[in-house]
Order: C-alpha cells, then structure tokens, then sequence
C-alpha cells in the first residue's frame, strides 16, 4: 500500500487513537483489496454501488459518514 492511502486505509478499518471509526466488518485485507482496487476511498466511494454481499451493505451504509472521518491535510 503506497503511504498516501494510508489515510483511506484508517479510514476504512478504523483508528482507535485517533477515534475514527471506521467500516463495520471491513478489516486490513478487504480495505487493501478495495484500495488496490479503486485506488483511492474517493473512487471507492463513487463506485459504491458496485461492492456486493453483507460487507457491500455495511459500507453503503456508512459511505455517509466516511468523509466525515477523513482528517487529511490538503
């Protein structure tokens, strides 16, 4: 994973010192497997359709919140 999608890959997985979240149900492989992928959480997220099963659910559901998480220094 190239280190500036280490802020998607938190993101998705969840960063307890940081109090972010994360996805319910997406641990470190599925988040590198959509990061590689998609490559980036915004590309992920436009294409949020196209994730299938209970996993697919979980994140469309929380799609709404991820930006939310996101803390990235522009």
């Amino acid at each position: 994973m190239p280190p500036d999608r280490i802020i998607d890959y938190l993101t998705l997985i969840g960063d307890a010192v940081d109090n972010v979240p994360g996805v319910a149900k997406v641990g470190p492989k599925t988040a590198v497997k959509w990061l590689s992928e998609y490559g980036s959480l915004d590309n992920l997220l436009a294409h949020a359709d196209e994730i299938k099963g209970v996993v697919g659910d979980t994140f469309t559901s929380a799609k709404v919140a991820l930006p939310r998480s996101l803390c990235r220094q522009e």
